[in-house]
């Protein structure tokens, strides 16, 4: 599976993405015809890791990849795909933001459907991904949403940055960083503790991400559950 870049993406996760794409080997696709996108609502991070699994999934298929201008408004981005491209399914990748529980979260997803005249049909759920047929108008298509974060009570919030921190725990030797991982005084913050490893150890980024280009599948299931079910609903 191959990515193409869709306009309008914010430019700092375009350019990151032909970037990674660079360092890490992993071809982006050209102007392809597509039947199926992501739209990521949460930024660099998020973009990295789909452009990766993405690779990893070796499917013929070319996706889409853009971003939502903002979270909330990543329904009205799907709208948008959807008139615009013969496009069937639409994959949203979401954080889960510090105090929000799932239930609430789903409630405000289909509140946002509902305010967008999309008519929706649930059909497979868990904790962290929902499949909804969707019609709006005359326009049939599929909508995906993968809500990033592991159940680790020791995280203050949910976001893809918790998968990242999981990753690196399966590789890296450093007792310093192991010890920033372990610390369980109060919550941590994963996406503030991901940043702050990086900047005190030089690369952690890139060799997280170069692991995870070569993890055995089962273990990439496991540390990115809901993103490889999500993109094998896409394919």
């Amino acid at each position: 599976m191959k990515l193409r870049i869709l306009a309008p993406p914010t430019w700092n996760v375009s350019k990151a993405l032909y970037q990674w794409s660079n360092r890490l080997r992993i071809p982006l696709a050209g102007i392809r015809p597509i039947t199926s996108a992501i739209i990521i609502g949460n930024g660099v991070a998020d973009a990295v890791i789909y452009l990766i699994l993405a690779h990893r999934l070796n499917g013929k298929s070319i996706v889409g990849i853009t971003t939502a201008w903002r979270e909330e408004s990543s329904i009205e981005t799907t709208l948008e795909i959807i008139r615009g491209r013969r496009v069937s399914k639409i994959l949203i990748a979401l954080d889960q933001e510090e105090e929000q529980e799932l239930n609430n979260f789903w409630k405000n997803i289909e509140k946002a459907f509902n305010n967008h005249g999309i008519e929706f049909r649930l059909n497979e759920s868990n904790d962290r991904i929902r499949v909804y047929t969707c019609v709006h108008g005359d326009m049939e298509f599929t909508t995906i949403i993968a809500v990033n974060g592991v159940d680790n009570p020791h995280y203050s919030r949910h976001s893809i940055e918790d998968h990242l921190l999981e990753a690196l725990k399966t590789w890296c030797k450093d007792e310093n960083i192991l010890k920033l991982l372990s610390k369980t005084s109060k919550p941590l913050d994963p996406k503030k503790l991901w940043n702050e490893i990086n900047q005190e150890y030089r690369n952690i980024h890139y060799r997280t991400y170069q692991e995870i280009t070569t993890m055995q599948i089962k273990l990439l299931e496991q540390i990115f559950p809901q993103q490889i079910k999500a993109l094998n609903y896409l394919a």
